[in-house]
């Protein structure tokens, strides 16, 4: 007999995954994925906003269920930002995972890699631009390679920026207030994980505890720590996204846990070269600061955003 059952997938299996263990009323928890949002403000600066979009999306092929992959970026910027990461991502070297210097490795297999092409000719048909990428690299006529792929001009109710893709694809899209920013980065029935990035701190914080989340970043994307639950919100649609709550933590029992290791908010700093990690491979802004803040947690120092 079983007393646990957990899994990590899709939607679909999960939901069939909670009917069996409800049977005989197992404890079931479930990690389902996301549509994880990043909402970049006009006092950014635009190298570091670039740096951090490509790392939460890019990242192991986009392969990432907190993948922050719909990027809100507030009107003034909005053109810049597109631009420069259109030409980073370009610049984005794809290849053999074994091979040094390589960025970007193949999607996991043919199953995976149709479905983020079909996801791609969709948003095509949907009206969306493909301001970078979209298709196979030139010179890799064998694998499951992909080009990093940015899309605009997407509706807000079109399959590409509701559903997840699960590969390097990226979806862009401008906002001209705080309150829109929150909206549409709200308006998603999953609830795994949210970005904000700033130079106003406080305003950062007024946008974390808005975002309706499991996890909140704020002026970065992806770094976790073991001292945090992991869950999406518990409260949504996306229930089905989270682990029956933060590791089965009471919301008192998880405060008080952020509380005694004092992991009440995150602020990265450092700009450089990112793309997927891979050893050998070096990003010095990412990595250096992922690595500070882990040592800063393993002393309960670190300061890790969390909406409960």
């Amino acid at each position: 007999m079983l007393d646990k059952l957990a899994f990590t997938g899709s939607v679909v299996t999960g939901r069939k995954v909670m009917m069996a263990g409800a049977q005989d009323i197992k404890n079931v928890s479930l990690e389902l994925g996301g549509k994880s949002p990043f909402v970049v403000f006009a006092d950014s600066d635009i190298d570091k906003a670039v740096e951090w979009i490509m790392f939460g999306i890019f990242w192991n092929q986009g392969q990432v269920c907190s993948a922050t992959s719909r990027v809100l970026v507030e009107e003034e910027i909005y053109e810049a930002v597109v631009k420069r990461l259109s030409e980073e991502a370009a610049k984005i070297t794809i290849g053999n995972g074994l091979e040094d210097g390589t960025l970007l490795g193949p999607i996991v297999s043919q199953g995976q890699y149709d479905k983020v092409l079909g996801a791609i000719d969709r948003a095509r048909q949907d009206g969306a631009t493909v301001a970078a990428g979209g298709g196979r690299p030139a010179g890799l006529n064998r694998g499951y390679f992909l080009e990093p792929t940015v899309l605009t001009d997407m509706r807000e109710d079109s399959f590409v920026w509701r559903e997840e893709i699960f590969g390097p694809v990226v979806c862009v899209k401008p906002f001209r207030e705080e309150a829109d920013a929150i909206r549409m980065a709200n308006d998603s029935r999953f609830g795994l994980a949210a970005a904000v990035m700033s130079a106003d701190r406080e305003r950062c914080e007024r946008v974390a505890r808005a975002f309706r989340a499991g996890i909140v970043w704020i002026n970065c994307s992806q770094p976790t720590f073991t001292e945090a639950p992991w869950a999406a919100t518990s409260s949504r649609a996306s229930a089905a996204n989270s682990a029956a709550g933060p590791f089965e933590l009471s919301r008192d029992q998880a405060d008080h846990q952020l509380r005694r290791r004092r992991t009440v908010g995150l602020v990265s700093q450092g700009i450089g070269t990112i793309g997927a990690r891979k050893p050998g491979v070096k990003f010095p802004s990412c990595d250096r600061e992922i690595s500070r803040l882990q040592r800063r947690a393993s002393l309960g120092r670190a300061k890790v955003a969390v909406a409960l």
